[in-house]
């Protein structure tokens, strides 16, 4: 998209933009000019000095393009961050506007209840590498892992019952539920042996086996019921050690399927630390695929 296009379509974005969100944009806007500010006295002090001091004119200008070049870079780097707060700061700007003081405080509210980092996987390199991404935000602490596309519903969050369990056994829990045949290509499976009511000791892992030989391969590595076989279900708390095996992997561009698995970090760490498989209660939605999500939209739109 040449500059032109670029201009025209933010121009046409402006004009569609709500009172609210406009006000939002200039307040970063001017954000973002503050940020400047520095650099900006940078070159005209540089410039100063360098006629004061009889420096070479051509390497000052050499030095002041590098400023402008890193500064540009840096600042549009902010602008792409701060376009994700604007729909937020807007709804606030309008909240107040509307005199929705109740709305507006359990928002603000809401905002202050936690720190929220965030960070973009760059490539699409499988779960294990987009966990290890985070490792700067978790430090030497357990944590835990929900995937976006497994959606459970239950009485008690199904993340409290993981934290409960991992309260309980101090290890590596994963969320566990069973699966059918046909479907295990689509999972990390698991060879288990129980321990106590819900809760299994996790002896071996196999990350999305082939459906077409699932019996064969799988049949040291799986507890089969018929055609059931228990896979670990998007849910996951995990300890700190886990990132030691990512890095290694990734170091090592040892994958499966061309992606950095969690699964194969985690079978890796399994002996030393132990690993404990947890069925949890609730009824689980994949919301993987465009039919699966529609599908859940309805039903939660039917109960409610």
């Amino acid at each position: 998209m040449g500059l032109k296009d670029r201009f025209a379509e933010s121009y046409a974005k402006s004009k569609t933009m709500s009172g609210p969100e406009k006000r939002a944009n200039e307040i970063m806007g001017k954000l973002l000019m503050k940020k400047a500010i520095i650099p900006i006295v940078a070159m005209i002090i540089l410039i100063i000095v360098g006629a004061m001091m009889h420096i070479n004119g051509w390497i000052v200008l050499a030095i002041n393009l590098g400023i402008c070049v890193a500064t540009f870079f840096y600042i549009r780097k902010q602008a792409q961050e701060f376009q994700n707060f604007t729909p937020y700061v807007g709804n606030l700007i309008s909240l107040e506007q509307k005199g929705k003081k109740e709305m507006l405080k359990m928002v603000q509210d809401i905002s202050n209840m936690v720190n929220i980092h965030y960070i973009r996987q760059k490539e699409p390199k499988g779960l294990g590498h987009a966990i290890h991404c985070a490792k700067s935000f978790i430090g030497d602490e357990p944590f835990a892992v929900l995937l976006g596309d497994d959606i459970v519903d239950a009485s008690t969050p199904c993340l409290k019952q993981m934290i409960d369990a991992y309260d309980e056994y101090k290890t590596t829990v994963l969320g566990v539920q069973e699966v059918a045949k046909e479907n295990v290509d689509k999972y990390g499976i698991l060879d288990v042996k129980h321990i106590e009511d819900r809760v299994y000791k996790v002896k071996d892992m196999v990350e999305k086996p082939n459906v077409a030989d699932a019996k064969d391969s799988l049949k040291a590595k799986t507890r089969k019921d018929g055609d059931k076989y228990f896979c670990a279900y998007g849910q996951y708390v995990l300890t700190p050690e886990v990132f030691e095996a990512l890095e290694y992997n990734i170091e090592n561009n040892i994958t499966t399927k061309g992606e950095i698995q969690l699964t194969d970090a985690l079978d890796s760490v399994r002996e030393t630390y132990g690993i404990r498989g947890f069925v949890f209660n609730g009824k689980v939605y994949d919301v993987g695929t465009a039919d699966n999500y529609r599908e859940t939209l309805n039903t939660f739109c039917r109960e409610d």
